[in-house]
Formats: C-alpha cells, sequence, structure tokens
C-alpha cells in the first residue's frame, strides 16, 4: 500500500510540474522596448484617430461626398484599425485623405466650378478676362486654409445710387491675387470700378490678413485684420457710406488697433492695416 501510495504521489507531482511548466511557458515577460514600442503605437494611433476625425468633419463641411470606410466618425474604429498595421499604412491613409481634401476645397474654390460662380452683368466683369468672379476663395491666414467669402454671402447687391437698380460688391481672383470690385447701374449700362482692396490669398503662417466686406443697412463695413509671425496681429473697421452726388464713398467711422509681442518689456513696432479708399 505505502508503495502505492508512493506511485500515485509521485505521478501528481509530475502531472503538477508539468502544468506549472506550461503556465510558465506561456508567460512572457515583455522587455522594456517592447513596452515602450506598444506605448508608442498607442501615441500614434491616438493621433490618428483625432486627424481621421476631423479629416471626416472637414469633409462633411465642404460637402465633398466622401463616403466609405476611410470615411467615419468612428474614432475607435480609426483608432483600432491603426492598431493592427504597419506605420507607414497608417501615415499612406492620412496622407491620403488629406490629399482629397485639398482637391475637393480646389474644386469648390475654382472659378470654373458653376456653384461658385455669381450673377452679375457681363459689363460688370473684368474685361481682360484675367480674374474671374467668385463666390469663395482658399484664403491662407495666420497659419490655416479655410474656403472663405470674403465678400458678404459672395455677392453684396444694394442700391447705392438710388437709382432702384441693384449695384454690386464682390470678388475676383487671378491665381493667388485677390481683389474686391464694384458695379454701379448707370440707365441701361454698368460701370465697373476696382477697389484698392487686394490681397493675396496664397499667403499665410509668416505674415497674412484677412478681408471681410459687409453691407449694414446703408453702410458698407470693411474689416481687415492682420498677423505677423512672432510680432502680433492688428486689426481696422472702416464704415463707408456712398454718396450719389459724388459718385464715391464716404467714410463715417474707422477704428483700428494692434496687439503687438512684448519684447523685454516693450511692444514689437507695428502699425494697423492701411484704411482702404475704395476707388
Amino acid at each position: 500500500m505505502k508503495l502505492i501510495n508512493q506511485t500515485v504521489w509521485g505521478v501528481a507531482s509530475l502531472l503538477s510540474l508539468s502544468f506549472a511548466t506550461s503556465a510558465q511557458a506561456d508567460f512572457v515577460i515583455p522587455t522594456l522596448q517592447q513596452i515602450q514600442d506598444k506605448q508608442a503605437a498607442i501615441r500614434f494611433c491616438n493621433d490618428y484617430a483625432d486627424v481621421a476625425i476631423e479629416q471626416f468633419a472637414k469633409s462633411k463641411t465642404l460637402s465633398c461626398g466622401f463616403s466609405g470606410p476611410r470615411w467615419n466618425n468612428d474614432r475607435q474604429g480609426q483608432f483600432n484599425w491603426c492598431l493592427t498595421v504597419l506605420e507607414p499604412f497608417a501615415i499612406t491613409e492620412r496622407g491620403f485623405r488629406e490629399d482629397a481634401l485639398k482637391t475637393c476645397q480646389e474644386n469648390k474654390s475654382s472659378g470654373n466650378n458653376p456653384q461658385n460662380q455669381i450673377s452679375i452683368p457681363q459689363a460688370c466683369k473684368d474685361p481682360t478676362k484675367a480674374y474671374t468672379s467668385v463666390k469663395q476663395i482658399n484664403h491662407h491666414f495666420r497659419y490655416e486654409t479655410n474656403l472663405t467669402s470674403p465678400v458678404q454671402n459672395g455677392l453684396i447687391s444694394y442700391d447705392y445710387n438710388r437709382d432702384r437698380k441693384a449695384d454690386y460688391v464682390f470678388l475676383e481672383t487671378k491665381d493667388d491675387s485677390a481683389r474686391v470690385a464694384m458695379c454701379f447701374s448707370q440707365g441701361q449700362r454698368y460701370r465697373r470700378q476696382v477697389t484698392d482692396i487686394t490681397f493675396y490669398s496664397g499667403s499665410g503662417g509668416l505674415g497674412s490678413s484677412k478681408y471681410e466686406i459687409t453691407q449694414q443697412g446703408d453702410t458698407l463695413v470693411v474689416t481687415i485684420d492682420e498677423f505677423e509671425h512672432n510680432a502680433g496681429s492688428s486689426y481696422r473697421q472702416v464704415s463707408y457710406r456712398f454718396d450719389p452726388s459724388t459718385s464715391k464713398f464716404k467714410i463715417i467711422k474707422n477704428e483700428s488697433d494692434v496687439y503687438p509681442v512684448i519684447y523685454d518689456g516693450q511692444p514689437y513696432p507695428m502699425g494697423a492695416p492701411v484704411t482702404p479708399k475704395l476707388f
């Protein structure tokens, strides 16, 4: 009996040792490098998912019409997918969406896009055909590129000369240049006038300007924001009222201010935007 008990105990001990050895073999302690790599992958994929959601939101704002698994607001899904692929594949995917958004935005701002064209008399358009009349442009301000309409609603229609016919304020572009033009009715004809509001829409980053031209009652309001890298920002807002007797705009209010960066206790010397004379 003793021999049998010893034999049974011996077998049990061997089985116990076998199970323990198997469990120890399945439990692998990760190295410090593996832990760091995993943490880096999680950080990268969190950033990837955040950007993917931002890109999807921008596609909706631009009405690009993109669809499919590449375009959605499922952040967890984007994050999980990122963890299953090598980093270069995720970078390529993010770049694809960025390129698609850039193309969509360029098409939206193109003068060849019927939805970006404005309805004005032919006599009001640039006779040289160098500039194209559009509702909105790709405009670089500070460090961002946005699709924007510097002129309210893309076209201001108002009877400035009080002859019961519409006069127009609109935007024209040529490559990266932009300017504001006007057109006034004269009987059955129109008088086209280019203002002195001009800007380089392709600039940005180190120095850039943003214009907003709005009609508020019988007053035309021009707001200019300027930004200079490591220098500060400034603005000017000018209100004009058209005088039919002189066929010109008269300034009725002019405000400006500057917000310079402070160096060694002294403000960086910068000026406010120049007051437009219109023409």
